[in-house]
């Protein structure tokens, strides 16, 4: 549903229908949050949603960031910083796997994805909040870059404990 999603979402932030793509972005996330918790209470998590998931999650986040950096809300080296992120992220979740070992999601990881829909949630919403404040749309590249920043040092922690897969 999520990457279903994703191109109403940008048709209606394109429109200039900001709550709209906002509300619908938030609710395609939250569609994560209900599937994962209805996989882990009925038992039916299987190794292809624990890969599938993040990606999914991914595609529609970053196509999102490009999208606000293409609206010039967020600066395009954001966008591109979080996907290298999201690559390399992955490449130790491959070369993992690549050894048998599944790495799942953590609190790192959801606080991370948390942080992520915030921010997309208040970018798409925005433009329709405020139009020509400056100090508002300062604050807002602040919030990504804290973002951005943070995404990188749960990744440094996520590579330093998950080792073990880049020398193997």
């Amino acid at each position: 549903m999520r990457l279903a999603a994703l191109l109403p979402i940008v048709a209606l932030f394109r429109m200039g229908s900001y709550g709209a793509s906002a509300i619908l972005f938030v609710a395609a996330m939250l569609t994560d949050c209900i599937d994962g918790w209805l996989a882990r209470r009925f038992n039916r998590r299987t190794s292809l949603g624990i890969y599938l998931d993040p990606v999914v999650d991914k595609i529609v986040v970053i196509a999102l960031l490009y999208e606000l950096a293409r609206a010039g809300l967020l600066s395009t080296l954001v966008a591109h910083l979080f996907l290298a992120r999201e690559f390399l992220h992955n490449a130790i979740r491959a070369a993992a796997a690549q050894q048998g070992t599944l790495i799942g999601a953590n609190r790192m990881g959801k606080t991370k994805a948390a942080l992520q829909t915030a921010l997309i949630t208040v970018g798409l919403a925005m433009p329709g909040c405020v139009r020509a404040d400056h100090s508002i749309y300062a604050a807002y590249s602040a919030g990504a870059w804290t973002v951005l920043a943070l995404s990188w040092v749960f990744f440094g922690v996520f590579a330093r404990r998950n080792r073990k897969a880049l020398s193997g």
